[in-house]
């Protein structure tokens, strides 16, 4: 199954999936410097975003990114 592509508010660029957590193999920081996904850090929170341009370097919310579909 192909995962929905949004698109960034901003810039119309497309947004990746921002991970959460430590890595825990070469696979997804070899994604991360293909910019396929963003490393959003070790901290997991309630609010997290799960969304990011690397055009623009902001972070969005999937409820914020659905709106401009």
């Amino acid at each position: 199954m192909k995962k929905k592509k949004y698109f960034c508010p901003i810039c119309k660029n497309e947004l990746v999936e921002i991970i959460y957590g430590m890595p825990i193999d070469m696979s997804l920081i070899k994604k991360s410097q293909k910019k396929k996904v963003y490393l959003g850090g070790c901290m997991i929170s309630f609010n997290n975003p799960e969304y990011h341009c690397y055009h623009c370097d902001e972070n969005f919310h999937k409820k914020d990114v659905e709106k401009n579909i």
